[in-house]
């Protein structure tokens, strides 16, 4: 299995977005990392599986949240580039690759 690595950039969005489901009621920003776990452990184990968005790039969404992990696969490591809203403008996570 492929280590991941989840970059700085990536960790800020993952706890912007835990920060705004814990506001909204709590146990739901738990929720979310849970839903962010399960779709990483699925990238980990199957980094190919989801759909290449750019350069080599891929998205894979996070179910129950409206949120897309972007990562690369390169040799034997997945980057995590952006946890992101799927509404977001992609430019914000494309100039971080």
């Amino acid at each position: 299995m492929k280590r991941l690595t989840i970059k700085p950039e990536a960790a800020d969005d993952i706890r912007e977005a835990f920060d705004y489901y814990e506001d909204k009621r709590p146990g739901l920003g738990s929720e979310f990392v849970g839903a962010l776990d399960a779709t990483l452990d699925t990238i980990q184990r199957l980094p190919l599986a989801y759909a290449q968005v750019r350069q080599n790039a891929r998205r894979a969404p996070l179910n129950r949240f409206p949120y897309l992990v972007i990562y690369t696969v390169e040799d034997d490591e997945i980057f995590v580039h952006a946890c992101i809203h799927g509404k977001r403008d992609p430019r914000q996570w494309q100039r971080r690759l």
